[in-house]
């Protein structure tokens, strides 16, 4: 599947990956790189799927809670998106990192995750 993704065959790639979803269903992997193909055949409402997939196998893992805030900010669902950039930020993704997803810039420029990216903030500060 990676190969494929790698030579942009998007539709091999996520035929590829659900084969693995199908013989280790608890590969939380292939879920999130299969949602990650789909969403380059923007077929959204099965990539939704697939990330719930994966956010369901490992809820704490920052890199596929930041897949799912990408995939429900491109269906326009900006508060489910924004729940999850919280939650990915909160397991270790960066700003950063949110930086290079085109998608979700614009949502976390906004005044509730601003807040919210604050309170972080004040929280990793020593105290004195």
């Amino acid at each position: 599947g990676s190969v494929y993704y790698r030579q942009e065959l998007f539709d091999r790639a996520a035929h590829a990956f659900a084969i693995v979803e199908h013989q280790q269903p608890d590969n939380a992997a292939a879920s999130n790189n299969r949602a990650e193909s789909l969403i380059r055949l923007q077929r959204f409402e099965e990539a939704r799927s697939a990330i719930a997939r994966a956010v369901k196998l490992q809820p704490d893992n920052g890199e596929i809670l930041l897949n799912a805030a990408g995939i429900h900010a491109l269906l326009r669902d900006d508060k489910t998106a924004l729940a999850f950039l919280k939650k990915a930020m909160a397991n270790g993704i960066t700003p950063e990192m949110i930086s290079m997803h085109r998608e979700l810039v614009s949502l976390s420029e906004r005044p509730e995750f601003m807040e919210y990216y604050k309170s972080q903030q004040s929280k990793e500060q020593p105290r004195k």
